[in-house]
């Protein structure tokens, strides 16, 4: 991190070395500058070496000077979500978003003085699993039952239902985008269900800079709307991936919709009671009781036993471990705007390109026109991006700010802030060295994400628009899903319980950062 301020006369510079983007979370943002001021912030959030710092000004010798013991700190103003800190201002977070609150939250529940419902993230789960090397389903199996045997949840249902929701709306907000009058004022289209990404966009964009994200809300907060509609005392816990859900929780254009969030990581250590693995309790847990309780329906409404065991099985989109955005958007621009129905390995079509750009985190998506020009090359008719890691949204953002009146290099772009996505969220239950504290190396990390994935994969693929609760989700909020409306797609109305706003957060010295 860089960062580069004139005031007056003096010029001050700071530099930190050790800047990784790679699997692991930032160094801390407490730099320790001459004269600044004194108070009381919060520890970091990661137990990160503190980094090496180097502060000149211009009037300053080249001798080394007497470190000083001042504390700097950065405001959650300037703060761009890495995941590297915590800031004083999100104190009160830490402590509302925090095992200690759910296990009070618990107690209480056990005492059925309030109803307690779960919602886990696939990608929480499938970490679980690998830790516990346990299949995905079983391993979902044994939460669910732990989370209601043990702890007094009332439901526990998973995120899956309310992914498709996002899915489908996220789709016919491009197609009605692409085929507006101005295509190219309001694209591309930057889809994220990541609160670092929309933090940082907020901070870094202007205002008419904006309109490129989209308005769906994220599988999470969706899934907590739906919670609260039809259950408006419940409290709702949602385990996710990513420290900054927490952050997302907050906003207030979400409301109540979700009251704690905890990561994988938390969910793990409060699931470990000392030497006893609760997850592995054979005592307590039996096989019978795996096979019938597994995940609660989303909507209460649908408590059938057929019902029930469908809900059971986790359900993938067959788009990646984030979420699925990019290939679903495509997959339906295809068959909706050029008539081009992809089958199930899209890449399998001669007319579409799949090609990694620079690194593993960078991907294109392209679908050629079917007509070869006189030169006999096949224009590019459709450009999705999939980018995921700081570096990658860095180089995506400055060509969209440079692309100006032309027409935009991407039509879509999927953006996750984590180096391969959500599976390798901050929140994900860190690899570590046998009875040691001792992070692993990096192969072998590399290695225990690739078997995170294929715990992931090992949920069966479902089309968002083919999920047989998918009317029954909207009925429940009064709409209709999009791709059902027999309109004009410029006439079809958005759901409004499933999208919300942003805002233009003032610049201050997050502007001046380069990476």
């Amino acid at each position: 991190m860089r960062s580069s301020a004139n005031r007056g006369t003096d010029s001050v510079g700071l530099a930190v070395s050790d800047l990784n983007d790679l699997l692991t979370p930032s160094p801390s943002c407490v730099l320790q500058i001459k004269s600044a001021p004194a108070g009381s912030f919060a520890a970091p959030m990661f137990p990160v070496p503190a980094p090496s710092v180097r502060v000149q000004t211009s009037e300053q010798s080249t001798e080394p000077r007497e470190e000083s013991k001042s504390v700097a700190r950065i405001a959650l103003s300037d703060c761009l979500t890495c995941s590297g800190c915590v800031t004083s201002a999100e104190t009160v977070m830490m402590t509302s978003h925090s095992v200690d609150e759910f296990r009070r939250v618990c107690s209480a529940a056990t005492k059925a003085e309030l109803e307690l419902i779960v919602s886990l993230s696939q990608q929480s789960i499938a970490s679980l699993a690998h830790v516990y090397n346990l299949s995905l389903q079983e391993c979902a199996a044994r939460i669910a039952t732990t989370l209601r045997s043990r702890f007094g949840a009332h439901r526990v249902v998973s995120v899956s239902a309310a992914r498709n929701v996002a899915l489908v709306e996220t789709a016919v907000e491009f197609e009605a985008r692409y085929r507006s009058g101005s295509p190219r004022r309001s694209l591309p289209l930057l889809v994220s269900s990541c609160p670092g990404f929309v933090c940082y966009v907020e901070k870094r964009l202007a205002a008419d800079q904006l309109k490129h994200l989209s308005s769906t809300r994220s599988p999470m907060a969706i899934a907590g709307t739906l919670i609260k509609q039809y259950t408006p005392s419940a409290y709702h816990v949602s385990v996710m991936p990513c420290a900054d859900k927490k952050l997302e929780a907050m906003r207030t254009q979400l409301g109540n919709a979700v009251d704690i969030v905890l990561t994988t990581s938390e969910l793990n250590d409060f699931f470990s009671d000392g030497d006893e693995l609760m997850l592995l309790d054979t005592h307590s847990i039996k096989n019978q009781q795996l096979e019938l309780d597994s995940f609660d329906p989303l909507l209460p409404e649908e408590q059938s036993e057929e019902k029930t065991r469908r809900h059971g099985r986790l359900a993938s989109s067959g788009g990646g471990t984030s979420g699925g955005y990019g290939y679903h958007v495509f997959r339906h621009a295809a068959r909706e705007i050029f008539g081009v129905e992809l089958p199930d390995d899209i890449e399998q079509h001669e007319r579409v390109i799949i090609r990694t750009v620079k690194n593993a985190d960078m991907r294109e998506l392209v679908l050629l026109d079917d007509t070869p020009d006189k030169s006999g090359n096949r224009a590019e008719i459709l450009r999705f991006a999939i980018a995921y890691g700081f570096r990658n949204i860095q180089n995506i953002m400055r060509k969209i700010s440079r692309a100006g009146k032309r027409a935009p290099q991407y039509h879509f772009v999927e953006i996750m802030a984590c180096p391969s996505g959500c599976i390798n969220g901050g929140g994900q239950i860190a690899e570590l060295k046998k009875n040691t504290s001792e992070s692993i190396d990096m192969a072998h990390r590399k290695a225990c994400l690739n078997r995170i994935r294929e715990r992931f994969d090992e949920a069966p693929v479902q089309r968002p628009h083919r999920d047989p609760d998918l009317l029954q989700i909207y009925s429940s909020v009064g709409a209709v899903p999009s791709i059902l409306q027999d309109t004009n797609v410029q006439e079809r109305r958005l759901a409004a319980p499933f999208h919300t706003t942003f805002q233009v957060v003032e610049k201050t010295l997050a502007a001046d950062l380069a990476w």
